[in-house]
């Protein structure tokens, strides 16, 4: 079975949001995600490539089906 768990936006991830915002002039909901993903130590399954540049981010890509 699938686990969610739900996160608030707290400060650590509004700071890393800025971070990433600043040096890879991502819009906002993108930092923000990346953010989280970054703070929580969490995989990001994401088919963005500007995400999967994020040398830092363990960003998997989705696979597509037909």
């Amino acid at each position: 079975m699938a686990k969610l768990t739900l996160t608030n936006l707290d400060e650590p991830i509004k700071t890393k949001a800025i971070q990433l915002r600043r040096q890879h002039t991502l819009k906002l909901p993108d930092a923000i995600i990346a953010a989280t993903a970054l703070t929580l130590k969490v995989p990001l399954f994401s088919n963005d490539l500007r995400l999967n540049r994020l040398s830092d981010l363990d960003c998997r890509q989705l696979k597509m089906f037909d």
